[in-house]
């Protein structure tokens, strides 16, 4: 991980390597954010999957309302001056901390199974042939 001095007015942003095509708007939306009050900021996308929450012999006991769930994408925004302050394990896990979310995108999909390095692929090659790589 790469570390330099911040100033105490810095937004720090901590970006998944997985996540190689998050939008640079999405990336400007976390540190506008920031800048605009919030100590940490993450962008999130809409559950479109019916989440079963199971016991542990795998029986079905409710449904989640999916409406109140998202995806969380990254990068993750923070203050620099609570970065200093924070327990950075916790931090990352968002624990004890009021996260605003900023709306995200499709194109900041995590890149880290065999299926999803094809959707990848294949976005890159449609950016190639239309001049956006």
């Amino acid at each position: 991980m790469h570390s330099t001095a911040a100033a105490s007015g810095d937004v720090v942003l901590v970006h998944e390597p997985t996540r190689p095509f998050t939008p640079p708007e999405t990336i400007g939306a976390v540190v506008a954010a920031v800048r605009d009050g919030a100590t940490a900021a993450v962008p999130v996308e809409p559950m479109t999957d019916t989440v079963k929450v199971v016991d542990t012999t795998g029986v079905v006991r409710r449904t989640s309302d999916r409406d109140r769930l998202r995806r969380t994408q990254s990068p993750r925004g923070f203050t620099a001056e609570f970065l200093r302050r924070a327990d950075i394990t916790k931090a990352l896990a968002f624990v004890d901390l009021a996260v605003r979310t900023v709306p995200g995108h499709p194109h900041g999909m995590r890149v880290s199974t065999a299926f999803e390095r094809t959707v990848a692929e294949s976005l890159f090659a449609e950016w190639v042939g239309e001049g956006q790589a």
